[in-house]
C-alpha cells in the first residue's frame, strides 16, 4: 500500500507511486480498470487517489494526504457538510505536495485530523513538479494507525463474544 510511505516520513514516495498507479493502470475506456473490480473496491481506490486523500485505517476517520489529480473537487459528507479540495496547479506533471492549508491555516502533517470527516474542511494544496524530500518535520507529524482499545473492549459485540467464551468454558 503506497500510503505507508507517509507513515515513515517519506510522503514524496507515496505521491510518486499513487500518481503512477492512478495514471498508468486506470484509463477512461471500457477495459480501463485493472483486474476484477471487487464490487467497487478498485473504483473507490481510484476516486480517493484522485482526490488526494485516503483512509489508511479501515473503519476509522483517519485520512492521509497526497497530491490530487484535479484542480477542485467537493465531496459531500453524509451529514451535508463537504470537504472542499483545491489544487489550482494540479496536472499530470505536478505530483508532489509542497504545501497544504487546512481551513486556511498552514498544515505540515501527512494526515488530516479526524474532525475532517465529521465537520468537513477546505484543503488547499500547493503542488510542484519537484519532490520535497523534507517530509513531515517530526514523527508526531506522521499518521499513526491506532485502534482505540478501550472502545473496542466495551463494544457490545466484544462483550457478547466474551460472555459466549465464558459460557463455553464452564
Amino acid at each position: 500500500m503506497p500510503w505507508l510511505c507517509n507513515h515513515i516520513g517519506q510522503p514524496w514516495k507515496t505521491q510518486q507511486v499513487v500518481r503512477e498507479i492512478a495514471t498508468t493502470l486506470f484509463k477512461a475506456t471500457p477495459d480501463g480498470e485493472p483486474g476484477n473490480d471487487d464490487l467497487g473496491a478498485q473504483s473507490s481506490w481510484y476516486v480517493l487517489a484522485a482526490l488526494g486523500i485516503y483512509p489508511t485505517t479501515p473503519g476509522t476517520p483517519d485520512l492521509v494526504v497526497h497530491s490530487p489529480l484535479f484542480e477542485r473537487a467537493v465531496p459531500a459528507l453524509p451529514n451535508g457538510r463537504t470537504i472542499d479540495i483545491r489544487a489550482p496547479k494540479a496536472s499530470a506533471d505536478t505530483q508532489y505536495v509542497h504545501g497544504l492549508r487546512l481551513n486556511g491555516q498552514y498544515w505540515n502533517r501527512a494526515y488530516l485530523p479526524q474532525s475532517t470527516v465529521r465537520e468537513g474542511a477546505q484543503l488547499e494544496f500547493t503542488l510542484s513538479v519537484q519532490s520535497d524530500r523534507r517530509g513531515p518535520p517530526s514523527p508526531r507529524h506522521r499518521p499513526i494507525a491506532t485502534v482505540n482499545a478501550r472502545s473496542w473492549h466495551r463494544s457490545p459485540a466484544r462483550s457478547s463474544w466474551r460472555q459466549a467464551a465464558r459460557a463455553r468454558s464452564r
